[in-house]
């Protein structure tokens, strides 16, 4: 067997940094959200890479919105169902007691989806326009970065056209 020696590998890129910057669409993959202990359900995602020659980023979106505490005045779960929180959060989704998933709220699933309508009108889709995934691969819109506890994230996305000034890595 032929030896071979072992190189460090060097990276063109990485994450984009905080700032705004001119981005092609990479990949679009449907995708969930983590696991939790505290229900059986999943939430649905897509997971959307954008990079540039600086380097990339991705962002997930919901693609289902769950009742949650805010959603009852008085505070109180309906008979047969509690809130719950993620480990992370303090969301207050309500939980079937008996299923163990959460209930999905048609208003929260429909914003869900707006925003990443919207998100396809910043890539280039004309508003109004049918599309698919598919229809958004390599389409250019900006980005702006910025940065969070645990390293960077999309803050927003807007329209190529309006991306001003390109952050130099």
């Amino acid at each position: 067997m032929k030896k071979f020696k072992a190189i460090k590998k060097v990276l063109k890129g990485g994450l984009l940094n905080a700032g705004e910057h001119l981005v092609s669409i990479d990949s679009i993959i449907e995708d969930s959200a983590s696991p939790s202990s505290n229900w059986e359900d999943i939430t649905p995602q897509l997971r959307v890479t954008m990079k540039n020659e600086d380097g990339v980023i991705t962002r997930w979106f919901n693609m289902k919105g769950y009742q949650s505490i805010e959603d009852f005045p008085t505070g109180k779960a309906p008979k047969g169902f509690e809130f719950r929180s993620s480990e992370n959060g303090d969301e207050g989704y309500l939980v079937d007691s008996k299923t163990n998933e959460r209930v999905e709220s048609e208003e929260k699933t429909a914003l869900a989806e707006k925003i990443f309508c919207e998100f396809a009108c910043d890539a280039g889709v004309e508003e109004g326009a049918d599309f698919d995934e598919n229809d958004l691969l390599g389409a250019e819109l900006g980005v702006v970065v910025r940065n969070n506890a645990s390293g960077v994230e999309v803050h927003y996305t807007k329209p190529a056209s309006q991306v001003e000034e390109v952050t130099a890595s």
